[in-house]
């Protein structure tokens, strides 16, 4: 996406309804002046201070600055009616593109719920700009080179360039059919989700399902695809056999005869859209059949492989 059009919609639909909400990361943004530096509205981020009194593991970051990976949170009245509504509305893909980092904070009201003053809140919005731009500095004497925007285009197109796929690259992709195409094909739509390259390597791009508060688990076409939290060993249950596509049911044995499976999870990106991400390489290690049901155990054996190595 282009610059002025990802600036457009960061500074003012995300933050649509929302007056000092709106105001301060308007504010924060224009008084940096760096249009090298990228900011991201509502960027979905994991509670690192869970306790007994804050159970939420998720919530909405406000400002969030990916290059810096530092984050701001407004404090707003409504701030806890909605992190708990958005427990309701809670996505397996939103889980996945969340992130950890540092946060600063800048708060509405007072402690005695009246609304600060502007200069109070200019002051509180100073200190943070004042602590951005060190940060800048910071990465960039780190870095050894200036602060640059990067689209996730350019990012894309240095990760094909590089020929590697990693689970740390800042990368998503639209989905299947791309990834499936960048391998040397020319499909116009492949309309699966798992699909044999060649005879080392699968790609499988699933869904993930999520366990909710109340013990129900949410997903998609009657597969169950869990993944544990580091990430490293996913299960994939066939919960309602007529509601897959019959064309994704594995091949061979069940360990599918030896054959990696290049996994991409669909995630939402910061725009909301449905996109897909690196997970990893996976191999098949276990088998149980509860209840009449097929549970099969996949376990991250790497987390980059190069693009060549799966072509045909």
């Amino acid at each position: 996406m282009e610059k002025l059009e990802h600036l457009a919609l960061m500074l003012n639909k995300r933050t649509k309804g929302k007056k000092y909400e709106n105001f301060i990361i308007n504010s924060i943004y224009t008084k940096i002046m760096n249009p090298e530096l990228i900011p991201v509205t509502q960027q979905y981020v994991e509670n690192s201070h869970e306790s007994q009194n804050n159970k939420k593991n998720y919530y909405l970051l406000d400002l969030y600055f990916p290059q810096l990976n530092y984050g701001i949170e407004i404090d707003e009245s409504h701030h806890l009616n909605k992190e708990n509504s958005l427990l309701d509305k809670i996505r397996a893909e939103d889980i996945l593109g969340s992130i950890q980092c540092k946060q600063g904070r800048i708060s509405i009201y007072n402690e005695d719920g009246s609304l600060k003053k502007y200069d109070e809140i200019n002051n509180e919005i100073d200190e943070q700009v004042k602590y951005i731009k060190k940060l800048i500095i910071e990465t960039e004497k780190n870095t050894n080179k200036k602060l640059q925007w990067q689209d996730n285009e350019a990012r894309k197109n240095m990760i094909i360039k590089k020929g590697i796929f990693g689970t740390k690259d800042d990368v998503d992709f639209e989905g299947v059919t791309e990834i499936y195409n960048l391998l040397g094909n020319n499909v116009k739509n492949l309309g699966r989700c798992f699909v044999k390259l060649n005879e080392r390597y699968k790609l499988w791009v699933p869904y993930l399902a999520i366990k909710l508060k109340d013990g129900s688990i949410k997903t998609k076409n009657g597969w169950t695809n869990m993944l544990n939290e580091d990430n490293s060993v996913i299960t994939e249950v066939v919960g309602n056999i007529e509601k897959c596509d019959s064309r994704n049911l594995p091949e061979g044995d069940w360990n599918e005869n030896g054959i990696k499976r290049i996994v991409f999870m669909h995630i939402r990106d910061s725009f909301g859209k449905d996109r897909v991400r690196f997970l990893g390489v996976y191999e098949a290690f276990k088998l149980e059949r509860p209840e009449g049901k097929q549970k099969r155990y996949y376990k991250r054996i790497a987390e980059e492989i190069k693009i060549c190595e799966l072509k045909k």
